[in-house]
């Protein structure tokens, strides 16, 4: 998954996902806001707690981490949640795209390039009102090119944990 615009939901803490989605603003009451939440915790326990394991592959600008969503305390406490998520979690990868890294594959705009075990690939390219899903094995194929190259210019997961330390530590 690619998104230089906020962690995937399945990555977040409770404080960075009511963040969002309060500077989203398209919830309107604190109920709505609330209800949300609550629904992305619960799909995230049951997507990270499932068995066989959910194998995801996150590439996250720096920049993005750098952004102090919910304020330095919030921000700080999500670092340390991916580094923690790095750390312990083997059906997890999380790479840092670093800012040295310029013009990259990925400025096109977020995807999930999902893989099945039976059947098609997908891409899913979400926005807030909308939701496109790709399986023309071309679409998939560029995607797929795409995630590789952003692979490939991220710093690996072992790289990318003192660097996840660092900005942590900036948001002291």
């Amino acid at each position: 998954m690619f998104d230089p615009a906020a962690i995937h939901g399945l990555l977040q803490t409770p404080e960075y996902s009511r963040a969002v989605t309060e500077g989203s603003r398209a919830w309107k009451t604190p109920e709505d806001i609330d209800g949300f939440v609550s629904m992305r915790q619960e799909h995230q326990t049951n997507m990270l707690e499932r068995d066989p394991a959910l194998k995801i592959w996150a590439v996250l600008p720096e920049g993005l981490l750098r952004q102090e969503v919910g304020g330095r305390p919030v921000m700080r406490a999500q670092i340390n949640h991916l580094i923690d998520l790095a750390r312990t979690v083997p059906s997890i990868t999380i790479q840092v795209l670093p800012h040295r890294v310029g013009a990259h594959a990925g400025m096109d705009g977020p995807f999930m390039l999902m893989s099945f075990p039976n059947g098609r690939d997908l891409v899913c390219i979400e926005s807030m009102r909308a939701s496109l899903h790709l399986n023309e094995p071309e679409a998939v194929e560029a995607y797929r090119t795409t995630s590789d190259l952003l692979k490939s210019d991220a710093l690996s997961q072992k790289a990318s944990l003192p660097l996840l330390t660092t900005i942590a530590k900036d948001l002291e």
